[in-house]
């Protein structure tokens, strides 16, 4: 045992030492690409300016934008097949079809809720909107029917208007008649009056300087008959006046129109 022992540590030692030089080798390579990359790194900075950086930093940046928007478009199918690779090796295919269908009934089951809200939202909307269209239809009837009263009322009150125009149109006419006509009377009557008075005269001068046979007293009767009689006869005139207005009150108001 001991002669295998002796033998079989020179190996070992041997194979240790081996292990820690292929180490330092791989540590004296990882420091040699970094200073390398640092070497390269810094020959860039100094070989291109501030602008040619900028550039390539933009150039780099729009080249990672372009990465993740090819990534979003793949992502779902990445995905997809990254989950049938994994159910189907843990689960088996009956697996993966289990895992397919609660996904797809989660997600109707989620379109079929938030269609259901927009639906309910929208129904409410309408019965806001139908309301609303009772409620204004309830006010259009409400104010035809006060437009036609008010219409009604105004059309009652232009006919009322218009017989006022009338009334006082033939109260003027009546009254410019009737001023023409007191100016007549008053015209004739002054008229009448004079003639009254130079026949009385005549009459006074025939009876007492002509020859008749009346006495002196019948003679006085007859002037005071005479004198009189314009006494009577104005209180007679007045009452067939006023017969004859009673049955002028009795024609039509618009006589005279």
């Amino acid at each position: 045992m001991s002669m295998f022992s002796q033998v079989g540590s020179p190996g070992a030692s041997a194979g240790a030492g081996a292990g820690a030089s292929a180490g330092t080798s791989g540590q004296q390579a990882q420091t040699t690409a970094q200073l390398s990359a640092m070497l390269t790194q810094a020959s860039q900075s100094l070989t291109c300016g501030p602008d040619c950086q900028k550039a390539k930093t933009n150039a780099s940046l729009a080249q990672k934008l372009e990465d993740a928007k090819v990534n979003i478009q793949t992502a779902p199918s990445q995905l997809q097949q990254a989950q049938k690779n994994y159910y189907t090796a843990t689960q088996g295919v009956a697996g993966y079809r289990a895992f397919q269908t609660d996904t797809l009934t989660k997600d109707a089951d989620a379109k079929v809720a938030e269609m259901t809200t927009a639906f309910n939202a929208n129904l409410d909307e309408c019965n806001e909107l139908n309301n609303l269209l009772k409620t204004n239809a309830q006010n259009y009837q409400n104010s035809l029917e006060l437009y036609q009263n008010y219409k009604d009322k105004n059309a009652k009150m232009l006919k009322e208007v218009d017989s006022n125009i009338n009334d006082i149109t033939t109260s003027d006419r009546k009254t410019y008649y009737e001023t023409q006509n007191t100016d007549l009377l008053l015209y004739w009557h002054s008229w009448f009056f004079w003639i009254y008075v130079t026949l009385y005269a005549v009459l006074v001068l025939a009876l007492f300087l002509s020859p008749n046979l009346l006495s002196f007293g019948k003679r006085i009767v007859v002037l005071i008959v005479f004198l009189l009689l314009p006494f009577v006869l104005t209180p007679a005139f007045y009452y067939v006046a006023k017969l004859v207005h009673g049955f002028g009150t009795l024609m039509p108001k618009n006589v005279y129109t």
